[in-house]
């Protein structure tokens, strides 16, 4: 992961860390869109997802959700400072992730999460290794359970967005059979878009090693 990838993130936790924690009572636009995703994720979960890896988990923000469903929950994120705003629950536990690689062994993992994540890994190579590395710490017959900013058919929304070209150096839509096919996986349940804003589209997708 390019160095400054890192550091846009973690600007963007100083700059903007307050619209990705919650709290009681929100009823911002952003939080209302969490609870979107929050739902269409349980909604594609089958009752138990086991060991599951929120890969990109930021604040830990769907941490609680997830654990309804799950034996236990580790938040992975190149942030590590985002860490500090992450429920502290029984079962959690959160890992920085180095240099390309995914600190865990084969197979050690039932589950992963990753909620509008793969859309930012822009660059081919990267794309390419951390799917590798995905695929490597599911088990086989293991989920991925995928949010991510809609495919290439909706593709023109992203450069609506203001300043354009900051936000699109940043993004890379992908279709969800070519995300899967990057995992070693099939897709096996498409919940199709799951927000209706043009400018907001999100697609959920469940895929089977």
């Amino acid at each position: 992961m390019a160095e400054y990838n890192r550091q846009w993130w973690a600007d963007r936790l100083e700059n903007q860390g307050a619209l990705y924690v919650s709290t009681r009572n929100s009823t911002t636009v952003k939080d209302q869109q969490w609870e979107v995703f929050k739902d269409a994720i349980l909604g594609i979960c089958p009752p138990s997802i086991g060991r599951v890896l929120d890969f990109g988990c930021g604040v830990g923000r769907f941490a609680e959700a997830l654990m309804e469903r799950a034996d236990s929950y580790v938040g992975a994120d190149i942030n590590e400072g985002a860490f500090k705003f992450a429920p502290e629950l029984e079962g959690t536990s959160y890992v920085a992730l180095p240099d390309d690689r995914i600190p865990f062994d084969d197979g050690e993992f039932d589950s992963v999460v990753a909620i509008t994540v793969i859309q930012h890994i822009v660059e081919p190579e990267q794309f390419k290794i951390w799917s590798s590395e995905l695929s490597r710490v599911v088990k086989p017959g293991g989920m991925f359970l995928i949010i991510d900013d809609a495919h290439p058919k909706y593709r023109g929304w992203a450069f609506d967005v203001d300043p354009p070209r900051k936000r699109c150096s940043h993004m890379n839509v992908r279709s969800p059979e070519i995300i899967a096919e990057s995992l070693g996986a099939e897709v096996e349940y498409d919940a199709g878009i799951i927000s209706a804003e043009r400018k907001n589209s999100h697609y959920c997708f469940r895929a089977r090693k």
